[in-house]
């Protein structure tokens, strides 16, 4: 494969596309830049990813299937619920019901939503907590209106690890199993031993495998018990085998099997690794030859499309250059819009409270207004001062009545009273003659 690699020499067709790559560099080209926002794009929501599966491990911790989504009677969620954007109204309830109740976890209180609250009504209640608590208190309205995205996350994150520091959760160290080291250095040695001697067994059966008369062991004087006669070094007599061949070679075709060794194979052992490498690498070397020239095959197909492909887009940039040019004007003129609409939405939001306000100091003017206005309209009090002047003038016709009365008494009395001086004086005279 080195060699292959070593004696590998790019092509006319690699050696243009490389002149041509510090070209395309410096043109800066539209295409280079749509590829950066893509990326860029790409990472944003990757990191946003990370951060709801931080988040789904939180709320692993604290238990959240149980006691939220069964004590509450919520669906479970994905790891990914709130990292994109998918049913709004839902994803806004689920966030103001998961943020009451980690707030619930570090002894504050924050009102769960109903499902068909108003949105706006939510939000700003929300937006209000955070600030009240200090929690990313610079997030905006709109970004949490959606009930999705990296501050509903962040804000989620924060509440999360607040409610385990306040249950005062802590790792605890991890318990390691115990793992048996005599069995595996007790298979090692075996398989040291093995191998040592391997080489020697092999020696063994060649040995035994030869056919050769001339190295041979006296078996019949072994099993029958007969003396070999020493080799002594005055002795110079030649000796004579007395034993026939046939005999002893049916004596080592009966003894050999038992002399064999068997070595089992083993896949730890080094020699089975050699043999392995070896055969691979002779496979690869036979099929080096014909891989080379079909890769080359293909590396120049490869590179007539790639020339066949730029210049296609080449032409495809000239011809939608200036639609290209208008889309980002327009791109440009929906972000100023959906900017100032952001801007108006926030100032209609607080204007809508004001009317409220307004609304409610409304009704109570009016209430009041109504309640003067039955006051003054009430004829209850003419009716009464009514009825008062009727007792007057009936008490005052009884008094001139008994005026009246008590003036003709008085008259009478009078009267009375000067008759009755009259006859005294009409008497008194005719006395008084009488003494004369």
């Amino acid at each position: 494969m080195s060699d292959a690699k070593a004696d590998y020499a790019p092509s006319k067709d690699e050696k243009r596309q490389r002149r041509r790559r510090p070209e395309k560099e410096a043109k800066g080209d539209s295409s280079s830049a749509e590829g950066d926002a893509l990326r860029a794009a790409a990472r944003a929501q990757a990191d946003v990813a990370v951060l709801a599966e931080n988040l789904s491990d939180k709320l692993k911790i604290l238990d959240f299937d149980k006691q939220f989504c069964v004590a509450k009677g919520f669906n479970p969620i994905s790891r990914h619920y709130f990292a994109f954007p998918g049913n709004v109204s839902d994803q806004l309830h689920y966030f103001s019901n998961v943020m009451s109740w980690l707030i619930s976890l570090t002894d504050d209180h924050f009102p769960p939503s109903d499902q068909y609250d108003d949105p706006n009504e939510i939000v700003s209640n929300i937006v209000a907590q955070l600030r009240k608590t200090g929690v990313h208190a610079d997030a905006t309205q709109s970004s949490l209106l959606k009930g999705s995205g990296e501050d509903v996350c962040q804000i989620l994150n924060t509440l999360a690890q607040n409610a385990l520091k306040a249950q005062r959760w802590q790792w605890e160290k991890p318990i390691l199993p115990r793992e048996e080291f005599e069995a595996e250095t007790m298979l090692d040695e075996a398989i040291e031993v093995t191998a040592d001697t391997a080489g020697d067994e092999d020696e063994i059966e060649d040995e035994f495998d030869d056919d050769d008369d001339d190295a041979f062991i006296d078996v019949d004087t072994v099993h029958h018990g007969i003396p070999v006669a020493a080799e002594s070094g005055t002795s110079k007599e030649l000796l004579t085998a007395e034993i026939d061949v046939a005999a002893w070679r049916t004596e080592v075709e009966r003894v050999l099997p038992q002399l064999k060794v068997h070595i089992r194979s083993n896949n730890k052992d080094w020699r089975t690794h050699v043999e392995q490498m070896q055969q691979y690498q002779t496979s690869i070397e036979g099929s080096m030859a014909t891989t080379q020239i079909n890769l080359d095959k293909l590396h120049g197909e490869i590179s007539r499309t790639l020339e066949k492909i730029d210049s296609r887009e080449k032409y495809v940039n000239k011809q939608l250059d200036s639609l290209i040019k208008e889309f980002r004007q327009h791109h440009d003129k929906l972000a100023s819009t959906q900017e100032k609409y952001k801007q108006a939405g926030v100032s209609v939001n607080e204007q809508t409270r004001e009317l409220a306000t307004l609304v409610d100091e409304l009704e109570a003017v009016k209430t009041e207004m109504d309640e003067r206005g039955n006051s003054m309209t009430d004829s209850a009090p003419l009716v009464k001062i009514k009825q008062a002047l009727i007792g007057l003038k009936s008490e005052t016709a009884e008094m001139g009545l008994r005026i009246g009365v008590l003036q003709h008494t008085l008259l009478s009395a009078k009267v009375r009273d000067q008759k009755h001086i009259a006859n005294d004086m009409n008497r008194n005279p005719v006395v008084s003659a009488g003494w004369h």
